[in-house]
């Protein structure tokens, strides 16, 4: 064999050699090219704020659902206490207020005076400066970051809180930190930034707050504000059991699924009717076996709640009138 031909043959055994590290490395700058430079490392879809009137019969109520409750706490400098159950990547934040004199407990008193629901959506973001510089470089005005903590609640009667402090980031129009109320879908979300999350094991088997959904009047104008945040829009959806078509928003491990009503009669046009504004109108929740946390809602609730084909998967949907204000999907891959 010839010279040239064995050095021919040592280089493209090295080529082959390395073939498996270069393809490893195309992989890790795809993946970290699909991931939302606004969210940086964070996980995106963290928790939903629910206010709810009353504290502990909220968490009864939640329990009663399948759901185990997180001692709750009390955040001095916001005005608030919570409560509720946590997942693999996120929680259902049950909220009140105790202050109405500062920003957050008024503006929890405020929207509490006609309704119980929904009310915010929190995104994990790292670092959440990194995000405050976007959203300011793309000329959007936003307040913070901002610091908060949680500190034992001596009305709530279960296990402290763990405590812990945070940062977060929110637009001066939408309900945090500002004191307004959220009137599009973009003023319902803030960003924070703080220690990682420990999930609670559930009776309906609950793993993941998959999908946050929000009521919007015009479909494709929400998106583009969404993007204009630097977000994706990701899958078209129809949702016939709320009278509405949906947008999907990527957003880290689970997405934001923006509704348009299709009809003045569906669910989606009553919330928008009721509320008098965009905002937050039910969530999804992934759950390891949906007949476990079927069975546990009949015999809970004395209601019956069929199965549909949802959007993620063979689904229940759970009314609001059963959850303080809130849709809430329960969903089985």
């Amino acid at each position: 064999m010839s010279t040239a031909r064995k050095q021919f043959l040592l280089v493209l055994g090295c080529l082959f050699a390395f073939m498996p590290e270069l393809a490893l490395k195309a992989e890790e700058q795809t993946k970290d090219s699909s991931k939302l430079a606004i969210l940086g490392s964070g996980h995106g879809i963290d928790h939903v704020g629910i206010a709810v009137r009353d504290l502990e019969a909220a968490k009864k109520t939640y329990r009663a659902l399948g759901f185990t409750v997180f001692g709750g706490g009390k955040h001095p400098d916001l005005g608030t206490r919570n409560s509720g159950p946590s997942f693999e990547n996120g929680y259902l934040e049950l909220i009140t207020f105790w202050d109405r004199s500062k920003a957050i407990g008024g503006m929890v008193a405020n929207f509490l005076e006609k309704h119980e629901g929904g009310l915010f959506l929190g995104l994990d973001v790292s670092p959440v400066d990194g995000t405050a510089k976007l959203l300011r470089a793309s000329g959007f005005n936003v307040h913070g970051p901002e610091a908060a903590s949680a500190i034992e609640d001596p009305e709530q009667h279960d296990q402290p809180p763990n405590g812990g402090s945070w940062r977060f980031l929110g637009f001066p129009n939408g309900p945090i930190p500002a004191a307004h109320l959220p009137v599009k879908s973009s003023d319902a979300i803030f960003f924070l930034q703080y220690d990682s999350w420990v999930g609670n094991l559930h009776a309906n088997t609950a793993k993941k707050l998959s999908s946050v959904w929000m009521g919007v009047r015009d479909l494709e104008a929400s998106v583009r504000g969404y993007e204009s945040m630097g977000f994706r829009r990701s899958h078209k959806l129809a949702l016939p059991q709320l009278g509405a078509q949906g947008q999907e928003i990527e957003a880290g491990l689970g997405s934001i699924l923006l509704l348009q009503p299709e009809n003045s009669t569906g669910k989606v046009a009553a919330f928008l009717a009721e509320r008098g504004a965009e905002g937050i109108i039910g969530v999804s929740i992934e759950v390891a076996s949906l007949q476990t946390a079927r069975s546990l809602l009949e015999a809970n609730t004395k209601r019956q709640f069929e199965p549909y084909a949802g959007p993620y998967g063979h689904s229940i949907l759970i009314p609001p009138e059963f959850t303080h204000g809130i849709w809430i999907e329960f969903f089985q891959k």
